[in-house]
Formats: structure tokens, C-alpha cells, sequence
């Protein structure tokens, strides 16, 4: 089917689609490139801002450590530490004094800036201080349910010099989540208790909604038991129901995973307390940008590639309209007629190959009309020919009639005459399109002088000097007779006789050459220059020349005729001149190359 369309539409359609292939190919590539790049640029800021959150989580804890080392580090309050007996009841409930000092010494520690923060003191047997900076009422714990929390019997028996502690229900209110930090109150020997430091996780609820990026669905706050101590938005648990996430995540320290195709969640874990902190990100809204961003590119490139195909529509049909045109006008053509073909004035490839077509249209033309003239003069030369021979039989057996009459008056002169003349006829009618042998020529032209001399007489001498070796040379019919027939009707018209003939047969430089020497007038300068450019004119124009005049021409002048057909038969190698002897003779030299 796409063979059957016309040049236009091909072009058209073929284009169309490279076009079409290489727009498409670079707007997927390009949306591509771009969307990952923008997804990239997505999980890093994500994770820059995890990793942002967690350096502000370990600082705040390394900050809560530093209170505590100093508040340990006063000499008043290890004193008093250091001196708190065993009893069976509360120490700070039984001793108000001593309870003022440690209070006056912790809350000079405590900092403004943090709304609720707390120190604990917890001794050796379980005696308990609360010292806030928030208002709420704290829970009274009996010494057994001091004695059970975590963070007392772990840093009463802990090497470590301070515990970090990840979001867990405040003991002492019971309706709290805190996280804090533990530093053991100890010499070199004895632990003698310990001074905790508490924060509300509304601190870590800022952290989150402080972040660099906003769209940030769960932050959350995993331990190595895969426990999680902390979620933002304990509505969105989504990663806990993947199955091996959980185990993924804790046994890596840094990672990201997409949980559907618009949560992502990264994780990393703080090199300070080995906690795992991780936030799910909500990225609808920054696909749906990319989303709209693909569909501005497509959108963009499809008007692109409208455009494009009306330009290349346009091109293509004033391309092709030009070659229609000129199809059109090759159609009307006639070709017996000088070729002129309409051209734009512009010098474009179209022009360049109207003006080509012409060119090679008209030498079409002329080497028609060069074909069809020299087929009408073949046609014409074979009507001439079979009009010379009419019936040469009857004109031999005339020619022996006539003879055998002057035999019987008892003249041996015109039988001669007739024989010779019957040879004359023979060989002027016979090897039609045929060549010769220079000998034939020569017999021929013996045949032709014994004639003339009958007719003559005295009036005529002639003599030879032929060279044997150029006898078997081929060379067209009938190139001597005209010539020796020139001297009788030109040269020896206005020369008293004896007239005298010398005919020589040779080679000389290559060639073979027949010179044929009279006493009669001389050509005139006039004649002969004449003579060149009439010879120089056919030479020219011998295909050119039409049917009528050529007859003319040829018929009218022998040694024209002569020379034209060396010139053909030669192919232009042919040699002729004129020119006069130290005796004042002419001489007329034809020839051509040795064969």
C-alpha cells in the first residue's frame, strides 16, 4: 500500500514518522530523566532531613547528659547523696531540710527553654525526688515500685556512665510519655544512686513539625527489639504490617523503602544511643507535580511535532509541486520541436534539474532528428541506386550488340570500346555498400582513360607508377574516377593539348597515398578555399544536412563526394591536398592510414 502513494506522501509520511519516533523517544527520555532525578532529589531531602532530626534528637540528649554531669559534678549534692541512710520510708518525706537543698541544687539546672523537663533522683534504697519545672501533680511510689523500674534497676547496676532511655509512659504520672537520660551518682567504689533527666515527647512533636520538609506523615522511634518507643501519628502505622520490614530496618543503619507508590519511608540509626529513627513521607503531591510536569512536556512536544508536520507538509508539497509541474509539462512535450521547459526563478535543485532535463531532451532531440535524417538518406541512396541499375542487363547486352556490329564492319576499336565501357558499368553498378581493393580502383580507372584516349587520340597521354604493395589495400568505391574526371571537365577545359595524366600508387609516414598529376589549368586560390570550407562545412554538418541538400552537394562536385566518404569511411584520418609541381602541374592527393 505505502508503494502505491505518490512521492509526497511518502516523503511526508516517512519524515512524519522519524520525527514522530525521535520526539517521543526524546520526550520519555527527557520525563524520565527528569522524574527520577526529581525522586532523587526527593529521597535526599528526606533523608537529609531524618538524619537533620536525628543530630538535633542526640544533641538535645548529649545537652540532658551535660546536666546531669554537672548537677553530679556539685559538691553539695554528692554530699548529700553520698549521706542518705537506709530506711524503710521515703528519706525526702522525713527530712525537709535536706530535701529544700537537693531541690534549690536541681532546679538551678533545670532550663527555661524546655516547658516540662524533669530531674529524678533515685537513691541507693529507692528513696525518691521529683523535681519538674511543669505544674501538674506528680504520683507518690511506694520504695517496691521504685525499686521495679527499668531505669533505676538498670542504672544502679550499669559501668556505663549515662543510659539513654527512647519514649516510655512516665512512672510518676502515669499519663506522660517522656524520654530522658540516666547518669549513675557514683565514687570509685560505691553506686549511691541515680539522677535522671526527663523530657516530654512534645519535644520530639517539634522536631518533626520544625523539619525541613512538611509533608512528613510519621516519625517514629524504634529500638533494637524491633519495639517502636514513638510515633507522631499513632494513626499511621502502615510500614508495621510489611512483612520483614521490621528486620530489615533494625538490622541496617541506613536505608529507604518505598511502602506503596506514594509513601516513602527512610530510616537511619543515631550512632549515640543506637535508636532506629524513621519518617514515612506522604510524596502524592510531589508526583502529582512530576505527573503534571510529564503531561506540560507531552503536551509541549505534541505541539512541537504539530508544528513540525505542518512545516514539513509544506516543504514537501512545494518540492514535490515543482517536479509535478514538470512532470506535467515533459507529458505535452513534442519532440520535433526545441525543448523549452518553465523554470522558477529561484536556484534551488528543482531548477537545476529542470534546466538538465532540458538539455538532455533536446540533445535527444537533435540525435532523433540526426537519426531519422540519416535513415532518409540511407532510404533516398538505395531509391538512387536502384534507380541507376534499371535493368543494367539490357545495357550490357546493348553494349554487346553494338560491338559485335563493329566487328562484323571489320573496326576492332569499338568492340574494345564497348568492352571497356561494360567494365566501366559493371563495376559502377556492382559491390553495393561494399569496399575495394586499390586494384580494382585501378583496373576501373585503365578502363575509363583507354575510353578517353579512343576518344581523344593524340590530344591525351597518360602514364603510371604504382606501388604493388598498397594494391590489397580496402578503401571505398569509386575515390579515383572523380578525380581523373575533375582534369578532363575542369583542368583541361581551357588547355591547349597534349594533355597529360600521371597517376601514382604509394606510402609514405604510414599511409597510403594516390596522386593524380595534369597539365591542365590550375585551381584557383579562390577554388580551393572555397573547395576546404565546403569540405570543412560537411564535415561539420554531414548528419545535420538535409535530404535535398545533401543530394545537391554531392552530386554537384566529385571530388567533394571523394573526399567526404574518406572522411567518413576514416573516421576523420583521412588525407587530401592541392598542390602544384616545380613543372607548374596539379596535383590532387587523396589517402588514408595503412591497414
Amino acid at each position: 500500500m505505502f508503494k502505491k502513494l505518490d512521492f509526497q506522501k511518502k516523503i511526508f509520511i516517512s519524515f512524519s514518522l522519524i520525527i514522530l519516533l525521535i520526539l517521543f523517544s526524546s520526550a520519555y527520555i527527557f520525563v524520565n530523566y527528569n522524574t527520577s532525578l526529581l525522586k532523587e532529589n526527593v529521597e535526599t531531602s528526606s533523608m537529609d532531613s531524618l538524619i537533620s532530626i536525628q543530630n538535633q534528637l542526640d544533641d538535645d540528649l548529649m545537652g540532658m547528659d551535660q546536666m546531669l554531669k554537672a548537677a553530679h559534678a556539685s559538691s553539695d549534692f554528692k554530699d548529700l547523696a553520698f549521706s542518705i541512710p537506709e530506711s524503710p520510708l521515703n528519706y525526702f518525706s522525713q527530712h525537709a531540710f535536706e530535701t529544700d537543698t537537693a531541690h534549690s541544687i536541681l532546679v538551678s539546672y533545670l532550663t527555661t527553654r524546655d516547658k516540662y523537663s524533669t530531674f529524678v533522683y533515685v537513691s541507693q534504697y529507692y528513696d525518691a525526688l521529683r523535681i519538674s519545672n511543669s505544674s501538674y501533680r506528680a504520683n507518690i511510689l511506694s520504695k517496691e515500685s521504685i525499686s521495679a523500674l527499668p531505669q533505676v534497676k538498670e542504672g544502679l547496676t550499669t559501668s556505663q556512665y549515662q543510659l539513654y532511655y527512647p519514649p516510655h509512659i512516665d512512672a510518676w504520672s502515669t499519663q506522660d510519655y517522656v524520654y530522658s537520660v540516666v547518669r549513675p551518682i557514683r565514687d570509685t567504689f560505691h553506686t549511691y544512686g541515680i539522677l535522671e533527666y526527663q523530657k516530654s515527647v512534645s519535644d520530639l512533636d517539634k522536631l518533626v513539625e520544625n523539619a525541613a520538609i512538611t509533608d512528613i506523615r510519621q516519625f517514629s522511634i524504634i529500638g533494637e527489639n524491633t519495639y517502636t518507643y514513638y510515633q507522631y501519628d499513632s494513626s499511621s502505622d502502615y510500614y508495621t504490617s510489611v512483612p520483614g520490614l521490621m528486620q530489615k530496618i533494625t538490622s541496617s543503619d541506613k536505608g529507604m523503602y518505598y511502602l506503596n507508590d506514594t509513601t516513602l519511608l527512610c530510616f537511619v540509626r543515631s550512632p549515640l544511643t543506637g535508636w532506629i529513627l524513621a519518617i514515612e513521607r506522604d510524596i502524592d503531591p510531589l508526583l502529582s507535580n512530576i505527573r503534571q510536569f510529564a503531561f506540560i512536556i507531552f503536551i509541549s512536544y505534541f505541539m512541537a511535532l504539530c508544528l513540525l508536520l505542518l512545516f514539513l507538509y509544506i516543504m514537501t508539497r512545494n518540492l514535490t509541486r515543482p517536479l509535478r509541474a514538470l512532470k506535467d509539462d515533459l507529458s505535452a512535450l513534442e519532440m520535433d520541436q526545441d525543448i523549452q521547459l518553465p523554470k522558477s526563478s529561484g536556484n534551488d535543485e528543482v531548477t537545476i534539474l529542470t534546466v538538465a532535463i532540458e538539455e538532455t531532451l533536446n540533445k535527444l532531440r537533435l540525435q532523433n532528428s540526426q537519426l531519422i535524417n540519416t535513415r532518409k538518406r540511407a532510404l533516398q541512396a538505395h531509391f538512387e541506386a536502384m534507380e541507376a541499375q534499371l535493368n543494367p542487363h539490357f545495357l550490357y547486352n546493348t553494349l554487346s550488340v553494338i560491338g559485335a556490329c563493329g566487328m562484323e564492319t571489320g573496326s576492332r576499336t569499338v568492340p574494345k570500346m564497348c568492352t571497356e565501357l561494360s567494365n566501366l558499368l559493371r563495376y559502377s553498378i556492382s559491390y553495393t555498400h561494399k569496399n575495394v581493393f586499390l586494384k580494382n580502383e585501378l583496373e576501373n580507372v585503365k578502363s575509363y582513360l583507354f575510353i578517353m584516349k579512343i576518344r581523344y587520340e593524340h590530344m591525351l597521354d597518360y602514364s603510371w607508377d604504382i606501388d604493388e604493395s598498397v594494391l590489397d589495400i580496402q578503401v571505398p568505391k569509386l575515390i579515383l574516377q572523380p578525380i581523373i574526371e575533375n582534369c578532363f571537365q575542369h583542368g583541361f577545359a581551357d588547355t591547349p593539348p597534349v594533355w597529360r595524366i600521371h597517376i601514382r600508387l604509394g606510402q609514405k609516414d604510414g599511409n597510403w597515398y594516390a596522386a593524380v598529376t595534369n597539365n591542365g589549368t590550375p585551381f584557383a586560390e579562390t577554388k580551393i578555399k572555397q573547395l576546404k570550407e565546403r569540405l570543412q562545412y560537411f564535415k561539420e554538418h554531414v548528419e545535420e544536412s538535409s535530404d535535398t541538400e545533401f543530394s545537391k552537394e554531392k552530386m554537384g562536385f566529385g571530388l567533394e563526394n571523394t573526399v567526404l566518404r574518406l572522411y567518413i569511411y576514416y573516421q576523420g584520418r583521412e588525407t587530401f591536398q592541392i598542390y602544384e609541381t616545380e613543372e607548374k602541374e596539379t596535383t590532387v592527393e587523396i589517402g588514408g592510414p595503412l591497414k
